[in-house]
């Protein structure tokens, strides 16, 4: 269960150990998949139930910093310019 619980954070934490500063525009979609698997886990009845907690709780601090993005105007202007490169 322990390596299963770990599994979300590899394709995240491989993508940004390039060496280069990660641009907002990739560390939103990153958010994004870490929320929706710390959801999973924190409703997998399969996993012990610290595991679960744990998942709960990084679920609730991916909410927090991802709800912050309606605050902030750069997320939606990298969004914007980089829909309309060709």
């Amino acid at each position: 269960p322990l390596r299963r619980s770990r599994k979300p954070f590899r394709p995240v934490t491989k993508a940004f150990q390039t060496g280069d500063v990660p641009l907002l525009m990739d560390v939103v979609p990153a958010y994004d998949l870490l929320q929706r698997d710390f959801h999973t886990m924190a409703n997998d009845e399969t996993l012990p139930g610290v595991c679960r907690v744990a998942a709960h709780a990084a679920y609730l601090m991916t909410r927090k910093y991802y709800n912050r993005l309606d605050e902030c105007e750069a997320y939606f202007l990298a969004i914007g310019m980089f829909c309309l490169l060709p």
